[in-house]
């Protein structure tokens, strides 16, 4: 077996083997393996918490017209700060609080900022829910999605292909191969729309 001595060994060594130690000494060997184990997850767990995730800010796009979010009023490029006097801190925390008033249905009272600074209160009625996933996103029919950044050029190779064609570094992509670039979001909406369609 693994755990006998190898062939030839001496008494010392026989007498240490884990086979040969006594039942409590065995079951003290593999409950310290255990317990380290333990304490290895959570000191790797608190690291990755105190490290935390780098997740988006809630800024809204553009409402569609004659939905929850645009007759509350709420601008594009607002940020919520808080739902229901309770804090945002991203756009995951905002869309699950919202998500749960939509479950039954009801208003929320949403604090924003507007793009100039201002800070506003507005009621959002959110009508119930019943979050079938082959119905879409059901905050985005509500008129409430997160705004995507613009496509923007991070940097330029030099001697690259872009460097070439006279792109800079902060440039805007408005158009791409005659295809306007207005909404970046729209066609992986578009994409999730035609994937999930029925056939």
């Amino acid at each position: 077996m693994q755990d006998d001595p190898p062939p030839g060994a001496s008494a010392a060594e026989v007498a240490s083997a884990f086979n040969n130690k006594s039942v409590g000494k065995r079951i003290a060997i593999v409950a310290a393996g255990l317990i380290f184990n333990l304490i290895l997850a959570v000191f790797l767990y608190a690291g990755l918490n105190m490290a935390g995730t780098d997740e988006p800010q809630a800024i809204i796009a553009q409402p569609a017209v004659d939905t929850p979010a645009a007759r509350a009023g709420l601008l594009p490029g607002a940020r919520i700060l808080a739902i229901d006097g309770q804090e945002v801190s991203s756009w995951s925390d905002a869309r699950w609080r919202l998500m749960d008033v939509m479950a039954t249905g009801g208003r929320a009272q949403i604090e924003v900022t507007t793009p100039a600074g201002a800070v506003q209160q507005r009621e959002l009625n959110l009508p119930a829910n019943a979050m079938d996933p082959a119905g879409g996103d059901p905050l985005a029919a509500a008129g409430i999605r997160l705004a995507q950044p613009k496509p923007a050029v991070r940097a330029v190779n030099d001697g690259g292909e872009g460097q070439a064609a006279g792109l800079r570094q902060g440039d805007l992509v408005i158009a791409r191969r005659q295809d306007a670039v207005a909404d970046p979001g729209a066609r992986r909406r578009q994409y999730l729309a035609e994937r999930h369609a029925a056939p």
